[in-house]
């Protein structure tokens, strides 16, 4: 029963928000969410055992907070948005607390964890494989179906390659991985966290760490490889590396700057409007955010493109409260979780992607992930998916597979 529910569980964060059907779908992925957790009630009322863990009743309660103020806020301040808002509270809620009681059980954690890292990793083959076969076969030969995110058409390649859309520079076409989520700028957080766990899931292979990078720099995202290299900073400061941190650093302003195509200095020249358009944005929220610390309420901006495209633009419209109480339910985890540089490492993607890049933070795919980080964190050792404990004498003992 234990992978039927890891199967659903991957249907629900790939078809809620951010996930790739979750604009459409995400009715589906209250369904999966909904039969998974039916099934672990059966299956944990046999046995009698069924809790949430300590360490996810925090954040639960913080993200319960966070909504009750989000909608608090829009009937105060006559949002027009105060449907959307309840909707995405209950919707947010409901998903949070089912994965919550899930994700406590550690097996059924670690196995989703597992399944959900080797699929990124296939996906990433599966579009080295378009690319191949595109070589020889016309690219819309190989597509088999398509669908629609904020009505813009995306397509599916033989075998299973979502493509977010081309990245034309001087006469030549890039096709921008899209990977299980509805944007390149969001997929490379999930793929960096997948490269930082690789180690606590018995998947630290060369090839998969290859993959993974190849899919984090052809979603041509510049935040992309900007946190990707950050995070790495971050993690090797954590083990003791300060020499190459330090060399690392620089690096990091040069690939941003100068790196062919994806570079700030070349995106400036070829794809200015969504660098200038969002940066604008965040000016202007910031001016606002300083003259109405309470917010103007969601709905309510008057910034008329990119309102809420990442934390610091919505600012303005959340407010100084709303601000606290993300990060409250980012890092407040790290005063009680025992491996504390790890959780900092594994969220670092998705709060900088949320903070400066994409508008993920009122998203349960983002939820659901803050849990994964904390779970992964507590300090305990790991269970395989037989549930046995990996002690480093039993892992050195195990023939690891590719996957």
């Amino acid at each position: 029963m234990i992978w039927l529910k890891v199967i659903l569980l991957f249907i629900t964060i790939i078809s809620v928000r951010p996930g790739l059907f979750g604009e459409n779908y995400s009715t589906l992925g209250i369904i999966t969410c909904g039969l998974a957790l039916f099934l672990h009630l059966i299956e944990k009322s046999v046995v009698r055992k069924l809790e949430i863990s300590n360490y996810f009743k925090v954040i639960v309660i913080l993200l319960c907070v966070y909504w009750m103020y989000l909608l608090t806020q829009s009937a105060f301040l006559s949002s027009p948005l105060i449907l959307d808002v309840a909707k995405g509270f209950i919707t947010c809620i409901f998903i949070l607390l089912s994965f919550a009681f899930m994700l406590s059980d550690e097996k059924l954690r670690v196995s989703f964890c597992r399944l959900f890292i080797r699929l990124m990793i296939l996906v990433t083959c599966s579009y080295a494989i378009t690319l191949i076969l595109a070589v020889f076969i016309p690219l819309q030969s190989l597509q088999i179906f398509h669908i629609y995110i904020n009505e813009n058409v995306k397509n599916i390649y033989f075998p299973f390659t979502p493509i977010y859309g081309v990245m034309t520079v001087e006469g030549h076409v890039f096709q921008r991985f899209l990977g299980f989520f509805r944007e390149s700028g969001i997929s490379q957080a999930f793929m960096i966290w997948a490269y930082v766990s690789l180690d606590k899931y018995r998947l630290n292979r060369r090839l998969n760490k290859i993959l993974l990078i190849s899919g984090i720099v052809f979603t041509f995202s510049t935040a992309g490889i900007g946190i990707f290299i950050a995070t790495i900073v971050l993690k090797m400061l954590f083990e003791g590396k300060k020499i190459r941190s330090i060399v690392v650093i620089p690096t990091i302003y040069v690939c941003l700057m100068y790196a062919p195509f994806i570079g700030i200095a070349d995106k400036l020249v070829t794809h200015s409007t969504s660098i200038t358009d969002r940066t604008s944005s965040m000016l202007t929220s910031l001016e606002i955010f300083r003259n109405n610390l309470m917010g103007v309420g969601l709905g309510n901006s008057p910034i008329s493109e990119h309102s809420g495209i990442n934390i610091i633009a919505s600012l303005h419209m959340i407010g100084i409260i709303g601000l606290f109480l993300i990060l409250l339910f980012f890092f407040y985890p790290i005063s009680y979780v025992q491996d504390k540089k790890y959780y900092l490492v594994a969220i670092s993607p998705f709060f900088l992607t949320a903070l400066l890049s994409q508008p993920i933070v009122d998203s349960p795919g983002l939820y659901i992930m803050i849990l994964l980080c904390i779970g992964e964190s507590k300090g305990e050792p790991l269970l395989s998916s037989h549930g046995n404990r990996l002690t480093d004498s039993i892992k050195a003992k195990q023939k690891v597979t590719l996957f």
